[in-house]
């Protein structure tokens, strides 16, 4: 049999040392060809029995126990069962399964087994003329213990589930950090290179076109040494939220590093780019900055060949801006000419 099998489990019943008075139900193989006299530690991996003692003796202590896992051999392969354990008068009932459903079906496995030692009970007590009402109490407190054992484990199923769930909610969210710059909310580094590979080669399969943009603030270390670094943290911030604005709802726009910023802007040519670049330094120059005048250079450069790699295209494009920084600043360079005709503005004040 398939020890998969939802349906198959093992029960044994033993006396608190771990003896095996009876094998009730054994369909994993577990029990095969072993002495008539054997134990439950007996049964299980050697590396387990310290394990399996502990089993036994939480089982004892608190008249029900769940939540194991020992490994076995069935048929001679290691498996995994996941137990549960509950004291009678007539000893230690243990189900085995390897998967939670199968265990919640041997519940009933059990139940059965208790019916059968209440049956014996009342046959033995006969002769003893135990009252009636006596005989009805305990068989009513086996099943509120069985009950709560059952509640326990459908609680513990749904402790389960929601610890998934949250599992699951924060491998989003470190995701979503591992790939997010802290401060502007846009993309990292990190994520900036990994979307630029992948539009590189989205443009490479469908013969599309790619540019970038690089784009720096304009003397962003005099406006820290000026107003302090806080105040250029919100420089940087609103420099963030124009850049998206202004962009492309296709576009990827990531902080490059320090006051650097970076749009990958898929299936845009040379003329585009540059109309892109020059709507985002315009929108620089007239934004709504509190302490001085903010502005930034931005480099434009397109890829020329479906085999060009990702690191020669930025490459050009940090040059581009290069030559619009020592071009005067506040002003837009494209790789395939000089820097456009813009006349910059005046310094900062």
């Amino acid at each position: 049999m398939n020890v998969q099998d939802e349906r198959s489990g093992i029960v044994l019943q033993c006396d608190p040392s771990g003896e095996i008075l009876r094998v009730i139900r054994d369909d994993l193989g577990v029990t095969a060809g072993l002495p008539s006299a054997s134990t439950f530690h007996g049964i299980v991996d050697p590396q387990s029995r310290e394990k399996a003692q502990e089993f036994l003796r939480a089982a004892i202590k608190e008249n029900a126990t769940f939540g194991w896992e020992l490994n076995v051999h069935c048929n001679g392969e290691p498996t995994g069962l996941q137990l549960i354990g509950g004291v009678t008068k007539e000893g230690i009932i243990i189900c085995g399964s390897p998967s939670r459903a199968g265990l919640n079906k041997l519940f009933d496995e059990m139940m059965k087994i208790q019916n059968e030692q209440l049956n014996a009970l009342r046959k033995s007590l006969k002769g003893e003329q135990l009252a009636t009402a006596n005989l009805q109490q305990r068989e009513q407190e086996m099943l509120e213990q069985f009950t709560q054992l059952n509640n326990e484990l459908i609680n513990t199923q749904r402790e389960l589930a929601q610890r998934n769930s949250d599992l699951i909610a924060a491998n989003v969210k470190l995701d979503s950090l591992a790939t997010t710059d802290g401060l502007t909310g846009l993309k990292n580094h990190r994520a900036f290179r990994e979307s630029l590979e992948r539009e590189r080669g989205r443009a490479a399969r469908y013969g599309t076109p790619l540019s970038l943009l690089m784009l720096d603030v304009d003397h962003f270390k005099q406006f820290n040494d000026q107003f302090g670094h806080p105040a250029g943290d919100h420089v940087l911030k609103q420099v963030a939220h124009i850049l998206a604005g202004e962009c492309r709802s296709d576009s990827i726009v990531a902080r490059y590093g320090g006051e650097e910023f970076a749009v990958v802007l898929p299936n845009c040519d040379d003329e585009e780019a540059a109309r892109i670049a020059e709507r985002i330094r315009q929108a620089m120059e007239r934004g709504p900055w509190e302490l001085r005048g903010v502005t930034v250079s931005v480099g434009a450069a397109t890829l020329i060949s479906a085999t060009e790699e990702p690191a020669a295209l930025v490459a050009r494009a940090d040059t581009s801006m290069y030559r619009a920084k020592v071009g005067g600043r506040n002003r837009v360079c494209r790789d395939s000419d000089d820097c456009l005709p813009l006349r910059p503005s005046a310094p900062p004040a």
